[in-house]
């Protein structure tokens, strides 16, 4: 069963797909994994990737992300669920998608 970090990172990740939703983007891929095994695995697997994926582009485009995984591994309310070297990588993705 997941602590209540846990369940308030996977509440803040569907908040924000809600959100993206509401501006005509929809994480239908994206929702499916994240039921499947979960928001902490899954944001750690995203983070190690080297490849930036269309969903974290298109949340560029838009302005937005702020509703993207890597802003929620980077923020202080979730530090106790990634490894420095996991919130690094986040942050490194952002700063590459924004150029």
């Amino acid at each position: 069963m997941a602590d209540g970090a846990e369940r308030a990172f996977e509440q803040a990740m569907r908040l924000a797909c809600g959100e993206a939703a509401a501006e005509g983007y929809y994480p239908t891929r994206f929702l499916e994994k994240l039921d499947r095994i979960g928001a902490v695995p899954y944001a750690k697997e995203l983070v190690r990737s080297g490849k930036l994926q269309a969903g974290l582009k298109r949340l560029n485009e838009m302005k937005r992300l702020d509703l993207s995984i890597e802003y929620l591994v980077v923020d202080s309310r979730f530090r106790g669920l990634f490894s420095e070297d996991e919130r690094d990588a986040a942050q490194w993705r952002l700063d590459q998608v924004r150029g």
